[in-house]
């Protein structure tokens, strides 16, 4: 008997597959760019770009309906949609519920902070690190080696200038060194033995070399230091004032984390909120932040180099949706293609691999 269901199950299947493909589907999304944009009364983005390519190959029609992520999920747990197709995470509680294809998109949550300029006695203290300390210490040395193969070419034949006990001496040579270096040259100490002036020749050359390294050193950190954040990375978001959109990923993070935080119908809303100085930090998806800030091309705004809480991004389909197989299919193959890697980079423009 069990023999005799298997074809019935399997003709069952196939006619069911059959039926899907044959109508029209409805594709649930949400308007995230650059995933998913809503320009000119079109759907476009990258998430958009690699469906329309999944659906070409599958011979399939479709209509989109917009819904918020919540809802989204919902309606695809439900059958209602036959997929959902925007930035949507994929996460074990969503997987309890629904089907996702294979991810697409790898990335991570990213944080979006004001920068603000530095008073001068913040960026003369900034100036004095750990880093700093340590080129004074080393240049240090690198006078002390000078002076003290002066002082061993000097010290019988120009007593007057660098003689006396060892100590006294490498401490003439020391000087010598410095006021050399900086090319201050008071002219008191003047070598006159040919390995000294051969001593003083090098250290003249390497002199120039080392001031002007050291000068951009200092002009740099100063300038760098100049601006800084209001945060710095996630281990600052429980000091700060931090924004959010509730049921993403980005709010389960701060949630599991116990940090409170504003709650925005879109990551725009949030965007704003932070540029006007409602908010000091908003965490989302990074690439979301990064095109978000990328096309206000604000200067005051930025997203912080650090990407953290890493996850993947999929096409949500109904439990045992015959589509899944399928769509994963196409989806592989057009992954394989120069094509996608093109589409990322064309609405990113990152070096981020998917």
């Amino acid at each position: 008997m069990f023999i005799a269901l298997v074809p019935a199950l399997s003709f069952a299947q196939e006619e069911q597959d059959s039926t899907l493909l044959n109508r029209e589907l409805v594709i649930g999304t949400k308007e995230v760019a650059p995933f998913v944009m809503r320009k000119e009364g079109d759907w476009q983005g990258m998430s958009i770009d690699l469906w329309r390519n999944i659906a070409r190959h599958m011979g399939v029609t479709y209509t989109f309906k917009e819904y918020d992520l919540p809802t989204l999920i919902e309606k695809v747990e439900s059958g209602e949609l036959d997929a959902a197709v925007a930035a949507i995470t994929i996460t074990e509680d969503r997987e309890r519920v629904i089907d996702f294809s294979f991810p697409y998109y790898q990335t991570g949550l990213g944080i979006a902070t004001r920068s603000r300029e530095k008073s001068l006695i913040e960026s003369f203290m900034a100036f004095f690190n750990l880093d700093f300390f340590k080129a004074v210490g080393a240049l240090l040395l690198v006078l002390l080696v000078f002076g003290l193969l002066v002082w061993l070419f000097e010290r019988r034949s120009n007593r007057e200038q660098f003689g006396g006990s060892p100590v006294k001496g490498i401490a003439q040579g020391l000087w010598w060194s410095a006021v050399t270096m900086t090319t201050v040259g008071y002219g008191d100490k003047a070598p006159v033995t040919t390995g000294g002036r051969i001593v003083a020749l090098v250290w003249m050359f390497m002199a120039l070399i080392i001031i002007s390294s050291f000068t951009a050193a200092i002009a740099s950190s100063l300038t760098i230091n100049q601006m800084n954040h209001l945060v710095d990375g996630p281990e600052d978001l429980d000091n700060v004032e931090v924004g959010s959109v509730a049921s993403t990923s980005s709010a389960a993070y701060l949630q599991k984390r116990e940090i409170n935080y504003r709650r925005y119908d879109n990551v725009v809303e949030a965007v704003d909120a932070l540029e006007s100085g409602e908010i000091d930090a908003v965490v989302y998806d990074a690439p979301v932040l990064k095109y978000i800030l990328k096309e206000k091309k604000s200067e005051e705004l930025q997203v912080l180099p650090q990407v953290f809480n890493k996850f993947y991004y999929g096409i949500a389909l109904p439990q045992g949706s015959p589509l899944r197989e399928k769509i994963n299919l196409v989806m592989l193959e057009n992954m394989a293609k120069t094509e996608w890697k093109e589409t990322i980079d064309r609405y990113l423009e990152s070096d981020e691999n998917p």
